[in-house]
C-alpha cells in the first residue's frame, strides 16, 4: 500500500528543457539535485506508516471520549428515571459522591485549569491587545502528547545513512507527509457542522482550540519541509540552483506560494491580531487558507504524490460544510410555499445593547443555549457573527396587506421569532447599535429594520440538549452581563419540564452579575414569563439573585415586588453563593456559567473546591472565538 507514495517523477532532468513534472521514476539517480527532488533519500514505507499510526491514535482517542460519553449518558439516564418528579427525600442518595476516583479526576485534570485558577480570563497587554486564554489541563495534555508524537515521527529517520543530505531528504519527505495529514483534523475541527461535536458531546470552543494548535503544527511541518528542500538545493547549486529549480518546475513555485501563505496565516491568526481586527481577520484568513490548499494540491498533483487523497478528504470536508451552511440559511430564511422571508428589527436598549428580533420564515424547534450566525450585508458584507439566542416565541406576524383576504391569510400564518441581545463593542456590533439608536422612529416603523439572514441554530455547548439538566435536583447558573442570553432559556426549559414532571429539578438558582441597574430592562418581560411558569410547579424552589456592581443605587431601583427575585446590595461573591446552594442542595447538583472569563474562573474555582464532597458537575458556556 505504501507504493502509492511513489511519484511518477521523483528526480529532475539534467536537461533544462525537460519538464520536471513528467520524468521517468528511474531517471538519472546520480543527478546533483537528487536529494532535493523526488524520493531519493526519503523513506516511503515509513512515510506511509507514521500518518497511519497518527490515524490510529486519533481513532483511539475518539473512541475513548465516545465511551466516556456513553457511560455518563447511561448514568445520568438512570438517575433521571429514578428521580424525575420525586420529592426531596427521594433524591438524597444521589447527592452523595458515589465515584471518588472520578471526582478526583475531574478536580485534578478534566475540569482543572492549566495552572492554579486562571483559564478563561484573558491576558491583556493593554486594554485593546489580548493574548488570549490558557487551555485546561486535559486539553494541554492531549495537545502535548499529539505534538510529541509528531516530533517523534519526524525524528524517526534512517540515521544509519552516511550522507547528511540523505537525512535531510528523509526529513523533507516525512515532514511533508505529516503536514498534509494534519491539515485534515486542522480543517475539520474548525467547521461549524463538525459531526464530532454532537457525537462526542465536546464543545465547539474545544475543537477551535485544537484547530488552532494543529494548524500551527501543520504549518511548522510544512515550513520544515520547504527548508529541507532549500538546504539540499542550495548545497547542490547555490542560489542559482534554487532559482533554476523554481524556474523549471511549477510544482516548486506553487509550493513556495503555499509556504508563504501558511506563514502569513500563522502570523495573522496570532491572538492579539485576530482579536483586535476580527472582521478583517476572517476575510483574509479564508482567502489565505483556500489559496494555500489549492497550491498544496497542485504541488502534489504535479508529481502525482500519494498524499492527493488527503487533499480530496479536505475538499470533501469543506464542500460538506458549505452545503450545510447554505441549507441552514435557506431552511429558516425562505419559505417558497408561504412566500415569506426572514424579517429583522433592531431596538437600542440602555447599556449599549441592541435587541434584535428575527421573524423566521419557517418554524424552529427551540433548543436552550443554541447559537445563530447572523449575516447583515449592510453592516458586515459577507461575514457572519455568532450570538446566543436569548429568547424564542411563536407569534402572529403583523403584516400590512392590500386586502381583507390577505390580512386574514396572514393571521393564520404562525412564524418563529427569536430574539438576540447584542452588546455593542466595535465593528459590526457597534454599527448595529448606532443604526438602531439614531433611527428616526415613526408609527409605522418604531424600530430600525434591516435585511439579514441567520444561519441555522447550532448546538455547540457540551450540554445543549433539551434534557441537559433533567437528572439534577439542584441547578445553579451564573451569568455575567450579556452572558444572561446563554442561560435564560435554560431556566425556562427547566421550569417547563418540571411542570410536566419530566425532570428532577427541585432547587433552581440563577445568579446574574451586572454593571448597572439599566441592564434589568433587557430581560424584564422574559423573567416574568419564567416566574409565571415556575409558580405553577409544586415543590420547585426558583430563586433569582441579581448582583449590581454600580456603587450608588437607589432603593426604589432594586425593589421588584417579586419574592423570587433578590437584589443584594453588594458585589457577587461566587464562593459564598456556591457554598450556600451546595449546603442546601437536593439530589445531584450542577453549576453552569456564562459570562466574562474572570467570573467563569471564579465559578470553576469554587466548584473544584467542593467536588469531592458530593455529586457535583460543572458546565461552562464560552464565547472564545
Amino acid at each position: 500500500m505504501y507504493k502509492i507514495f511513489f511519484p511518477r517523477s521523483p528526480t529532475p532532468s539534467s536537461d533544462p528543457t525537460t519538464d520536471w513534472n513528467n520524468v521517468a521514476a528511474d531517471y538519472n539517480s546520480t543527478h546533483i539535485f537528487r536529494f532535493s527532488h523526488g524520493l531519493t533519500g526519503t523513506d516511503p514505507r515509513a512515510d506511509w506508516f507514521y500518518p497511519t499510526a497518527i490515524g490510529y491514535i486519533f481513532a483511539f482517542l475518539l473512541i475513548t471520549i465516545f465511551l466516556r460519553r456513553i457511560s455518563l449518558l447511561l448514568f445520568t439516564s438512570l438517575r433521571h428515571v429514578s428521580t424525575a418528579g420525586h420529592a426531596h427525600h427521594d433524591q438524597q442518595i444521589w447527592s452523595q459522591n458515589m465515584f471518588p476516583f472520578y471526582s478526583t479526576l475531574k478536580r485534578r485534570l478534566l475540569d482543572a485549569p492549566l495552572f492554579k485558577h486562571r483559564h478563561n480570563d484573558e491576558f491583556y497587554l493593554t486594554k485593546r491587545i489580548s493574548f488570549g486564554t490558557l487551555p485546561t489541563r486535559n486539553q494541554t495534555l492531549i495537545l502535548t502528547v499529539y505534538m510529541l508524537w509528531n516530533l517523534a515521527f519526524c525524528l524517526a529517520l534512517p540515521w544509519n545513512r552516511e550522507k547528511g543530505h540523505a537525512i535531510i531528504a528523509a526529513l523533507r519527505g516525512r515532514s511533508g507527509v505529516l503536514a498534509t495529514f494534519n491539515l485534515i483534523p486542522g480543517i475539520l475541527f474548525a467547521m461549524r457542522n463538525n459531526p464530532l461535536i454532537w457525537i462526542l458531546n465536546v464543545s465547539y470552543d474545544t475543537f477551535m482550540l485544537f484547530h488552532r494548535w494543529i494548524a500551527r503544527l501543520a504549518a511548522a511541518e510544512a515550513i520544515i519541509h520547504t527548508l529541507c528542500w532549500l538546504v539540499n538545493t542550495y548545497y547542490a547549486g547555490n542560489w542559482a540552483g534554487v532559482r533554476y529549480s523554481l524556474d523549471s518546475a511549477a510544482s516548486y513555485r506553487v509550493a513556495a506560494v503555499a509556504t508563504s501563505l501558511l506563514i502569513f496565516i500563522v502570523i495573522q491568526a496570532w491572538s492579539p491580531i485576530r482579536r483586535a481586527f476580527y472582521d478583517t481577520f476572517v476575510t483574509f484568513h479564508r482567502i489565505a487558507v483556500y489559496g494555500s490548499l489549492v497550491c498544496i494540491y497542485l504541488h502534489l498533483y504535479y508529481h502525482s504524490l500519494g498524499q492527493i487523497p488527503f487533499m480530496y478528504a479536505i475538499f470533501g470536508i469543506l464542500g460538506f460544510e458549505y452545503l450545510a451552511r447554505i441549507w441552514g440559511i435557506l431552511s429558516y430564511n425562505m419559505s417558497i410555499r408561504g412566500r415569506q422571508f426572514t424579517k429583522m428589527s433592531v431596538e437600542a436598549l440602555p447599556g449599549n445593547v441592541s435587541k434584535v428580533t428575527i421573524s423566521l420564515a419557517k418554524p424552529w424547534k427551540p433548543r436552550p443555549g443554541a447559537i445563530v450566525h447572523l449575516y447583515i450585508p449592510s453592516l458586515a458584507l459577507w461575514t457572519s457573527h455568532p450570538f446566543s439566542i436569548a429568547w424564542y416565541s411563536n407569534s402572529t406576524p403583523n403584516l400590512r396587506s392590500g386586502s381583507e383576504q390577505l390580512r386574514r391569510d396572514d393571521m393564520l400564518k404562525q412564524v418563529s421569532t427569536i430574539t438576540l441581545l447584542v452588546h455593542a463593542r466595535k465593528g459590526m456590533t457597534r454599527k448595529l447599535y448606532n443604526r438602531a439608536k439614531w433611527h428616526d422612529a415613526t408609527p409605522s416603523s418604531p424600530h430600525y429594520i434591516t435585511f439579514g439572514v441567520v444561519e441555522s441554530p447550532y448546538s455547540w455547548s457540551s450540554r445543549e440538549t433539551r434534557n441537559a439538566f433533567d437528572s439534577y435536583g439542584t441547578v445553579l447558573l451564573f451569568a455575567g452581563g450579556i452572558g444572561i442570553t446563554g442561560v435564560l432559556h435554560q431556566i425556562l426549559e427547566i421550569a417547563s419540564r418540571a411542570r410536566r414532571g419530566q425532570n428532577s429539578a427541585r432547587k433552581v438558582c440563577l445568579t446574574w452579575a451586572v454593571a448597572s441597574v439599566e441592564a434589568l430592562s433587557w430581560v424584564d418581560e422574559w423573567v416574568e414569563q419564567i416566574l409565571y411558569v415556575a409558580r405553577e410547579v409544586t415543590g420547585l424552589d426558583l430563586q433569582i439573585k441579581v448582583f449590581i456592581n454600580e456603587k450608588r443605587i437607589k432603593k426604589e431601583d432594586v425593589e421588584t415586588g417579586k419574592e423570587e427575585v433578590c437584589m443584594p446590595g453588594w458585589r457577587c461573591e461566587v464562593d459564598g453563593v456556591v457554598g450556600e446552594v451546595f449546603d442546601r442542595r437536593v439530589g445531584a447538583m450542577v453549576v453552569g456559567v456564562c459570562g466574562p472569563g474572570k467570573l467563569a474562573d471564579g465559578v470553576r474555582r469554587a466548584v473544584r473546591g467542593r467536588m469531592g464532597e458530593g455529586s457535583f458537575d460543572f458546565v461552562e458556556e464560552g464565547f472564545s472565538y
